[in-house]
């Protein structure tokens, strides 16, 4: 989307503190990003498990996608720096889509935000991660 969603992730729990901050220059905005790169996810609820933080260092507002075989099957809400996700619902219809297995072809796609405007910043990030999808 071009604007963050106006709902801030439910999912989302504070991280500490750890006073990191990023040189970034003036007008410019950076992101810090911390993750495992595994997702299980559970058919039974219909929910992704992972590590993903979002270190109050970052300057930009972000929502979090996973991607399998380059479709979103799980989104979050807006996530503001110093808080981290550990699970997030599938979006509906996905979990009919998946079978039981390990998918190697999968992403965790950060889509940024300028958190005063809410405009979508010009830089995705993408990390490569392995699913693992269970009943």
């Amino acid at each position: 989307p071009d604007y963050a969603p106006q709902q801030t992730e439910q999912n989302a729990e504070p991280l500490e503190d750890n006073s990191r901050n990023l040189d970034v220059p003036e007008g410019g905005g950076g992101i810090s990003l911390e993750y495992e790169n595994t997702v299980n996810i559970k058919l039974s609820d219909k929910t992704a498990y992972f590590s993903y933080k979002h270190p109050s260092s970052s300057t930009q507002d972000i929502v979090l996608c996973i991607e399998v075989n380059g479709e979103i099957i799980a989104r979050s809400g807006t996530i503001k720096p110093g808080n981290q996700l550990k699970t997030l619902p599938l979006l509906e219809g996905e979990a009919d889509k998946l079978s039981e297995g390990t998918y190697t072809d999968a992403n965790f796609r950060v889509l940024s935000y300028d958190p005063q405007s809410g405009e979508k910043a010009m830089v995705d990030t993408v990390a490569k991660i392995t699913v693992t999808v269970e009943k």
